[in-house]
């Protein structure tokens, strides 16, 4: 998961994508819009990890409270991948055991 703020997500890649494992789901959580470029996190991280990465990249999208979490009241999120494998995979990891935590899914990055 890659929860960092948006505008730091592009220097972050750039700086670590020779240690970015092949073949992991990379999953942003950032959401907004990279000030100087006017680009959207999932965008910024295909210019920046093309070609082997471009399979395993998708977004988890909420809404979702940590206070909500903290008192276990349903929260549900939705993780958007253009495969289908890699948004089942996330999915299969995240899912909660109870009814609480519920991952969906989805092809549609924005």
């Amino acid at each position: 998961l890659l929860a960092i703020p948006t505008q730091f997500l592009r220097s972050l890649l750039v700086e670590n994508r020779a240690t970015l494992p092949v073949g992991v789901p990379i999953i942003l959580c950032a959401k907004g819009i990279e000030v100087d470029s006017l680009q959207t996190p999932f965008d910024i991280m295909r210019d920046e990890l093309p070609g082997k990465y471009a399979k395993y990249m998708g977004a988890l999208s909420g809404p979702s409270f940590a206070r909500e979490m903290g008192e276990r009241q349903p929260t549900f999120v939705t993780v958007c991948s253009e495969s289908p494998e890699i948004s089942e995979r996330v999915q299969h990891i995240m899912s909660g055991k109870d009814a609480c935590f519920r991952v969906y899914t989805s092809d549609d990055i924005v």
